[in-house]
């Protein structure tokens, strides 16, 4: 799975921000203009960082009470942060799913399927590496 597109309200600098993301993505730009709050929005949302709410991590706009940040991922999947000035809850919903589930399991199983830890992945046997890869990318497998 890769991200798809990304949408950010009313955090850090963001007013409005939406974007399609295809193949690999740039950031760049002048000091200031919001490349590392758009990292760390990215990171929150998908739970990479798992901080109890925290208003300096994301800000909300001057003069609003909401903020959200809404990933889509290439199969569907949408994650969702809505943060308030006390509060931030995370949400994920699959592919054909009628409500969203704040499960932080479901969450973890999105992010561990969205990453791998090369290093981790090298100690392993082969064997263990083959039953890893299985379960990141599931592909049927035969006996012959």
């Amino acid at each position: 799975m890769i991200i798809s597109t990304i949408q950010i309200k009313n955090l850090c600098h963001f007013e409005a921000f939406a974007t399609p993301l295809r193949g690999v993505s740039i950031l760049s730009g002048d000091h200031g203009v919001g490349k590392s709050s758009l990292l760390k929005i990215l990171a929150y949302t998908i739970g990479e960082l798992r901080l109890r709410h925290d208003p300096e991590m994301l800000r909300l706009a001057l003069g609003v009470t909401e903020g959200e940040s809404i990933i889509t991922l290439s199969d569907g999947t949408i994650i969702r942060v809505v943060v308030t000035a006390t509060t931030t809850d995370r949400m994920i919903k699959v592919p054909g799913a009628t409500r969203w589930s704040k499960s932080q399991a479901d969450i973890d199983a999105l992010f561990n399927a969205l990453s791998y830890d090369p290093l981790r992945f090298a100690e392993l046997t082969p064997r263990e590496q083959i039953n890893e890869l299985l379960k990141i990318m599931p592909i049927p497998v035969s006996a012959e």
